[in-house]
């Protein structure tokens, strides 16, 4: 239950704002889940923020009215922030993002990463956020920590393999969850979901106000900086 706990106190400080860089962003709660989705990728595009500059093409991501600065997230690739540009290196973080193929359920995964660098194939990575968590004996012998449940993993995988191109190939090259969890101190990056993302292309991260670090270091490694 204190995981619980950790999750709600979480939730209730974003509940009353957001911050990214000098400003505020306040979201309405509409539920955990969403709210869990929303300032994940928030945190995501900070941590992009740190590693290559501001934004490029991010107009739209707050949006300010009468009673302050409003969080506005825009589906889609067409509305992806776009990083790194002047590194030579150009990264997009596209929101809820819709793949299709005329005979199939269309995808739309939370998150899409895609790293571009001259002279290699984009490099894709669906990140979905994952508000529910499996504290039962079984996930804790198997993970040997809780995880995202056995449905949510499962999507996971069901990303990695459906989402292709236009000549049937496969696009994603790793999809993980990041799920609310606070970790022990005797748990680190060689924790079997973490470790999992590398050997399979598909695993989870903990990520709360107070857990960012494995999301940096996943980041940075995938990132090279």
């Amino acid at each position: 239950m204190r995981h619980y706990r950790d999750a709600y106190e979480a939730a209730r400080l974003l509940r009353l704002g957001l911050a990214l860089g000098s400003g505020r962003l306040r979201v309405s709660l509409v539920d955990l889940a969403q709210l869990y989705e929303h300032w994940c990728f928030v945190t995501l595009a900070a941590a992009l923020q740190r590693y290559l500059g501001a934004p490029h093409h991010g107009a739209g991501l707050a949006a300010a009215d009468a009673s302050g600065l409003r969080l506005r997230l825009r589906q889609g690739t067409a509305h992806a922030l776009q990083f790194g540009e002047k590194q030579g290196v150009r990264v997009l973080l596209a929101y809820q993002p819709r793949f299709g193929h005329p005979a199939l359920l269309p995808q739309r995964p939370d998150m899409l990463l895609t790293i571009e660098q001259p002279g290699h194939v984009p490099r894709r990575i669906v990140l979905d956020a994952k508000y529910r968590r499996d504290d039962s004996a079984a996930a804790l012998r198997r993970y040997g920590q809780p995880a995202p449940p056995p449905d949510a993993l499962a999507d996971l995988h069901r990303y990695r393999d459906a989402i292709r191109d236009a000549k049937g190939e496969r696009m994603i090259d790793q999809a993980l969850a990041l799920y609310p969890y606070a970790t022990g101190k005797s748990e680190g990056e060689r924790a079997r979901l973490r470790q999992s993302i590398e050997d399979l292309g598909v695993g989870a991260l903990p990520l709360l106000p107070q857990t960012k670090q494995h999301l940096d270091a996943w980041l940075r490694q995938v990132l090279q900086v």
